[in-house]
């Protein structure tokens, strides 16, 4: 696992990344026919964050969230507006392709 540093309100607190260079251990059916393995040693947040978080005020979790959200809003709405543009055009191509005999 590596470590990265997340920045909640004015402190920093460790993450952990599991399978960051190796590869994720793929599922067999011999693991279904006996139950999944214990993967309780992989920490995806680890309890000092949720320490921070937890000991922050109400107002100062709303304007993380909205800071939050923003960052993923200005990453996610470019893409899927182009998106969309693609799947338009696409079907008006096919509606005048119909029309043209094509």
């Amino acid at each position: 696992m590596t470590q990265n540093t997340v920045k909640i309100g004015s402190t920093s607190a460790p993450i952990m990344t599991p399978f960051p260079q190796e590869k994720v251990p793929s599922v067999t059916t011999d693991d279904v026919e006996k139950g999944f393995p214990d993967r309780s040693d992989v920490a995806i947040i680890q309890p000092e964050v949720v320490d921070i978080w937890n000991s922050m005020s109400n107002d100062e979790q709303i304007a993380f969230e909205k800071k939050l959200v923003r960052k993923l809003d200005l990453k996610l709405v470019p893409w899927l507006t182009l998106l969309y543009l693609f799947s338009y055009l696409d079907r008006a191509s096919i509606g005048n392709a119909k029309i043209l005999g094509v």
